[in-house]
């Protein structure tokens, strides 16, 4: 007798900490209520953090893709443009490495807020995972039409575009554009 009045007891006190819609008590124990308990490292009990559902992850994978899309193109198309000015009349009058450093602080500026708007504008989430997803596919994006552009318009091959990358403007170059693929991962925040 005293056995069932116990369980009761317990009965009523799972239920009274599950999740507010009153799911059964083992499903929300079980499957990750707000309210569910966890032992920390230092042994105390607090929350379960919330993890987003596969479906929330996959569309805010989607807006820092396409986020991370825009950025690059928006920042290539400026490059572009200011390489072209760059390469005519700064290098030939000043030298590569002046011309690289006179471009460098304006495509960085640029960087910023070409980020921060993408960043607002699709909601990425600040998420690390997230962000880091598309700082890399920035990157990735960035490779890949460098070498493209290079090879097309300049007509060098793969190995002179790596030698390129050796000098002293180049890899002042390179790590002007590795600033700006980590940018996502540390610029903005949501408004979510």
């Amino acid at each position: 007798m005293e056995m069932r009045g116990a369980t009761r007891k317990l009965s009523k006190w799972v239920t009274s900490r599950a999740h507010p819609k009153r799911e059964p008590a083992g499903f929300a124990l079980c499957l990750g209520s707000r309210q569910d308990l966890s032992l920390s490292g230092n042994g105390a009990i607090g929350p379960v953090p919330h993890l987003p559902s596969p479906q929330r992850y996959g569309a805010n994978l989607n807006r820092a893709l396409i986020a991370g899309t825009a950025y690059f193109l928006a920042l290539f198309a400026l490059g572009f443009a200011l390489g072209a000015i760059r390469v005519t009349f700064i290098a030939p009058r000043f030298g590569q490495l002046a011309a690289t450093c006179v471009e460098v602080p304006l495509m960085l500026t640029a960087a910023f807020f070409l980020c921060h708007w993408a960043i607002q504008h699709w909601q990425v989430p600040r998420t690390p995972a997230i962000r880091w997803a598309m700082a890399l596919w920035f990157l990735a994006l960035l490779l890949i039409f460098e070498t493209l552009l290079g090879v097309t318009l300049f007509a060098r091959t793969l190995a002179e575009q790596w030698a390129a990358l050796a000098t002293s403007a180049g890899l002042l170059g390179l790590s002007a554009q590795t600033i700006a693929a980590l940018l996502p991962v540390f610029v903005g925040k949501s408004e979510r």
